[in-house]
């Protein structure tokens, strides 16, 4: 390839790579990032300085509130209190610390105590981070660090772009370029996501360098393939299934175009050891990569690697009561009908084309490797990460994010389909030729204007097939408008326009490392134990409000049945980010003074505790006070409600979890068991789990707080 057909190949790639950098305020971070960055940050200190801590850096400059680790109790994590910070002020250094390198989560707590998804992703925004925003200091830290997510994705659609032109012509490589580029959940994630578009971008990476490797015969490329391959598997142990996309199409590509000699060089018909080398070597080049980047395998390696498949194969297997109803003969068709209504209508239909025209073309008879071949390595590009979550027993949750390296093989098989579509054989007319070609760049400008539509909100995306986001939520979709906390920093942005001067936030489900603290304002005061329930006293509250069970935690509820939103980030008429202020004035119309209520009536069975009510009551609050020094106020337990005393309903949260400070309530905890209740009508009250040594035992004093009237409460307005 010539330097002028690489530079028209570029051009679709740079413009996208323009956009993602030009946008990139426009996002927020997925809720996942910190502790990657956390991770990404303690490895990459250790490999460059041997530290194992922050101690020789100053601490980060203080922020307003509380600490990240701190719970809706106001309890700090034991890892915080008994962390070892810095001495060094941050006045007294030149050094421009990142937020995220962190005294509590250090290379001393990653070894010891690492699992779950692979390190390179971190470690990989750590050293972009380093360079934009601490040492050169064009982005902000947060910036800093999303930036590596932005190149990977980068270097994936030109690589792409490439690939496609080489095998099916400039039609469908910039058709197949649009389309991934501009594919919603790939556009949006390729800002914030730290694992799945870096994991999709090696593992394109690694089949096409392949692919190129061994049509060409080139050590040099497999030998790139095999590192891109490294990189993939460590970053998400999806790459794995690599294997199962290029060994069959390298058996399929010796077998149908009858390479027998393929091992053998050239007119000497020596054996070529470079290859064979190269190829037997690959497998252990991508595992080295691994262990190398991983010091976590580096204490007790097979035990360690033992406890991360032991990670997966939860995560992996097993099938939600929320995907049940997708089960058809044990068969998980979740994925494929996300698939279906998520991807762009145009990007489908050509898809669903690419298809048909590559198993017509698979058995062709044609010269040369690259004619039929090709067609089997895409097919299996989009298979095998699609069965990998589809056959019984295996699991998927949050849409298709976790297969996101199906996205670019969607794209090039609608290159296919839409190439194909504009020189079929068929054609005669010249008008016809015209209105085909019409046809597909109007997909693409629909495409791209689907993108617009909904910026920066393109991960929540659905499609026309499900009427949109609105459709999906009807249909009760199981993860409908999450954006995996992309939607925080709209709020953050409105908070900062808006909230008076020290004002007080919190967030009633979410951990505080969701909001990016360093893009929040500076005087505003975040913590979660800011949260105030019933004593109103005026902090603002975040939350995204898609669909996920903690929105039935009181702490959600309360603020959904009682207040009116302060802000809404809107989708197609669909709330997927609400703000609340705390106060009277923000309170919906029914809302009036609680009342109290003694209750003598109650008693134990079996470690169960009923309470009985004279009447039905919308309940608030429960107080079971007692003066029995050391009795536990929190335990393992249920509590359920009933009308009649029979069918009882059990409230989202167990007795042990913390619904909000009992300081806030101005309640002992220590001498009073408390929960609470977003005016929830009953007449008993069903406690299981008391024991001896709770302060629900015999002679407790029980008292309920109610509303008399929930008007607007009542109905949901």
């Amino acid at each position: 390839m010539n330097f002028h057909k690489f530079l028209a190949l570029s051009i679709v790639p740079l413009f996208f790579l323009i956009i993602q950098i030009t946008t990139i305020y426009d996002y927020g971070i997925n809720w996942d990032n910190p502790l990657h960055f956390n991770r990404g940050q303690a490895y990459l200190n250790y490999f460059l300085t041997g530290e194992k801590n922050y101690l020789k850096l100053p601490k980060y400059p203080p922020l307003t509130g509380a600490s990240d680790y701190r719970d809706i109790r106001g309890n700090d994590s034991i890892l915080f209190v008994n962390s070892k910070p810095s001495r060094i002020e941050a006045s007294q250094s030149a050094y421009k610390k990142s937020y995220y390198q962190s005294d509590v989560f250090n290379f001393e707590y990653f070894q010891a105590s690492d699992s779950g998804h692979p390190p390179v992703n971190g470690i990989l925004s750590a050293i972009t981070n380093d360079i934009f925003y601490q040492k050169l200091g064009i982005l902000d830290d947060v910036a800093g660090y999303q930036i590596a997510i932005i190149i990977s994705s980068f270097l994936l659609v030109l690589a792409v772009s490439i690939f496609v032109f080489l095998n099916f012509g400039f039609t469908a490589s910039v058709v197949s370029v649009i389309f991934l580029s501009f594919y919603p959940l790939f556009f949006a994630e390729s800002q914030f996501n730290i694992k799945d578009p870096v994991e999709a971008s090696f593992f394109g990476l690694t089949i096409i360098s392949f692919y190129f490797g061994a049509t060409k015969r080139s050590p040099s490329l497999i030998l790139a393939a095999a590192i891109f391959g490294g990189l993939a598997v460590g970053t998400k142990f999806n790459a794995l299934f690599i294997p199962f996309v290029l060994i069959p199409w390298f058996g399929h590509y010796i077998y149908r175009n009858k390479k027998v000699g393929y091992f053998l060089k050239g007119k000497t018909k020596a054996i070529d050891y470079k290859i064979i080398i190269v190829l037997l070597l690959s497998p252990l080049i991508a595992l080295s990569l691994l262990y190398i980047t991983w010091p976590y395998l580096w204490t007790n390696p097979l035990q360690n690697l033992l406890n991360v498949l032991i990670y997966y194969k939860e995560i992996g297997t097993g099938v939600s009561d929320s995907l049940k109803p997708f089960l058809f003969y044990g068969w998980n068709t979740y994925p494929l009908i996300w698939l279906i209504f998520t991807t762009p209508v145009p990007v489908l239909a050509f898809c669903i084309l690419g298809i048909a025209v590559s198993l017509r073309r698979l058995y062709r008879k044609e010269t040369g490797a690259e004619k039929n071949s090709i067609y089997a390595l895409v097919l299996l590009w989009f298979l095998v990460p699609l069965l990998r979550v589809s056959i019984p027993g295996s699991n998927i949750y949050g849409g298709v994010r976790q297969i996101m390296e199906i996205v670019p093989a969607i794209a090039v098989l609608s290159g296919i389909g839409a190439s194909y579509l504009v020189n079929m054989p068929i054609q005669k007319s010249k008008t016809v030729r015209f209105m085909l070609i019409f046809l597909v760049l109007a997909s693409m400008v629909f495409v791209i204007g689907e993108n617009l539509s909904i910026h920066p909100n393109e991960n929540v995306y659905f499609n026309q097939i499900a009427g949109g986001l609105s459709g999906a939520k009807r249909m009760n979709i199981p993860s409908w408008g999450s954006s995996f906390g992309n939607t925080y920093m709209q709020g953050v942005a409105w908070l900062n326009d808006n909230a008076p001067a020290n004002a007080k936030l919190g967030l009633p489900i979410g951990n505080m490392v969701n909001i990016p603290r360093t893009r929040l304002r500076k005087d505003i005061d975040f913590s979660n134990d800011n949260f105030s329930g019933f004593t109103m006293e005026g902090e603002y509250e975040i939350e995204l409000a898609h669909d996920y069970s903690p929105k039935e935690w009181f702490s959600y509820q309360y603020l959904e049945r009682f207040l009116v939103p302060v802000y809404q980030v809107n989708v197609q008429g669909v709330p997927i980010l609400k703000i609340w202020k705390n106060d009277l004035a923000h309170a919906k119309t029914g809302y009036g003074r609680e009342r109290s209520l003694r209750v003598d009536k109650y008693h134990y069975k079996d470690g169960k505790m009923l309470i009985e009510l004279a009447k039905p009551l919308n309940l608030t609050r429960l107080y079971i006070s007692n003066q029995e020094a050391g009795c536990k106020p929190k335990f393992d337990g249920s509590l359920s409600l009933s009308l009649n005393g029979k069918n009882f309903r059990q409230e989202p949260e167990t007795l042990a979890y913390p619904q909000m400070s009992a300081n806030k309530l101005g309640i002992n905890p220590d001498k009073t068991f408390f929960f609470l209740f977003p005016g929830k009508e009953a007449r008993f009250i069903l406690i299981t789990g008391v024991d001896n040594v709770s302060c629900l035992a015999d002679g407790s004093e029980v008292t309920v707080f109610y509303l008399d009237n929930l008007g607007d409460i009542a109905v949901g307005k």
